[in-house]
């Protein structure tokens, strides 16, 4: 049985993420996204002290269980902490997102295809929100394929709702993005 052996959130401004992460978030983004964001785009990204970054690392399998503690990474300019000083564990998933003027906005998330329907992007979502409510945001904003119900049927069950709808919003296929908001308490 595999454990998931980290969450991490990460911001630039308190540690500079390592460069081997910034290539497996960018092969994440390759393997799932048609429009995936560049090492250096993701990196660049990164160095912005309003965006965070959390991660899930699973240990072991690919078939990650999801019973283990979830541990988090120290603000301050420390190494994340793992299970495995040596090997840190093989990325699950991650969730960017970004806290301006008391918004946020959940820039990118994404579960690696193995791991999928073990809890991750719950995990990820809910750790978001900790760090939201931390941080004092007043609203969370994102824009979803209008055809993803899979991750619209999560954000609905952290109460995200509807606010609109951006026609042809994304390419590669083409798609609208529904737009969804909702309060942080």
């Amino acid at each position: 049985m595999t454990e998931v052996g980290l969450i991490e959130e990460l911001s630039m401004e308190k540690s500079r993420a390592e460069e081997r992460l910034v290539e497996e978030v960018a092969r994440l983004e390759k393997q799932i996204f048609s429009d995936a964001w560049s090492p250096s785009a993701l990196a660049d990204s990164l160095q912005k002290s309003w965006n965070h970054l959390v991660i899930v690392r699973i240990n072991g399998s690919s078939d990650p269980a999801i019973s283990a503690s979830e541990e988090t990474a120290a603000p301050a300019a420390e190494e994340p902490v793992s299970s495995d000083a040596d090997e840190p564990g093989r990325l699950a998933g991650y969730a960017l997102f970004s806290i301006v003027a008391g918004e946020a906005e959940l820039l990118r998330i994404a579960v690696d295809p193995e791991c999928r329907r073990k809890g991750i992007g719950r995990r990820l979502f809910s750790r978001m929100l900790e760090k939201l409510r931390a941080e004092k945001a007043e609203k969370l904003f994102l824009e979803v394929r209008s055809k993803n119900e899979a991750a619209i049927g999560l954000y609905r069950s952290f109460g995200m709702t509807g606010a609109g709808c951006r026609k042809n919003y994304y390419s590669n296929p083409a798609e609208d993005a529904l737009i969804m908001t909702r309060e942080i308490r």
